[in-house]
């Protein structure tokens, strides 16, 4: 039993071993990835896929309540031309995604997640504004046409800002 720390990372062997964090400014929050718990944070953005990857016997939705309930603030599952799904703690609410000629969606990920952080950077929104579904769902809505313009063309190539002005979706 015990801990042990092999190559830079913190082993627990046991189902009774512990360990403790000291001087962090907010408390880790586990994961659930495959029955396995580590203090890391929980990614917002999950496509579909992610959320079978992390709980590949559960139904989507129970596996972002539990990622609720371990402390994310915001969950945005995403599943391609469909719509995004935003849960916070307190409530849901979707955003449909721009039809689009779809010649390549690699990078579509990326650019949403890009796009989202871009949005609510851009707006003076922080982490406690995740509470507030307006907010989220308002960089959620530039996140999706984002993602839209780079599957509009072939490899990674997220729009420019005058690019997604001038897109209609």
């Amino acid at each position: 039993g015990g801990t042990q720390v092999e190559g830079g990372t913190l082993v627990l062997k046991q189902a009774s071993d512990s360990f403790a964090f000291t001087g962090l400014a907010e408390p880790p929050v586990v994961s659930l990835n495959r029955g396995f718990s580590a203090p890391i944070k929980v990614v917002a953005n999950q496509s579909a896929d992610d959320l079978r990857f992390l709980a590949p016997d559960e139904d989507p939705d129970t596996t972002i309540d539990r990622l609720l309930g371990l402390g994310a603030r915001v969950v945005l599952r995403t599943h391609g031309s469909d719509d995004v799904q935003i849960r916070i703690r307190t409530g849901q609410s979707t955003v449909s995604v721009p039809s689009v000629r779809v010649v390549d969606t690699v990078g579509a990920g990326d650019a949403f997640g890009g796009g989202f952080l871009a949005s609510w950077i851009g707006t003076g929104c922080g982490r406690d504004d995740l509470a507030s579904m307006d907010l989220v769902r308002e960089s959620v809505m530039v996140a999706v046409r984002v993602a839209a313009l780079s599957c509009s063309r072939a490899g990674a190539d997220p729009p420019t800002l005058a690019e997604l002005e001038a897109f209609p979706g």
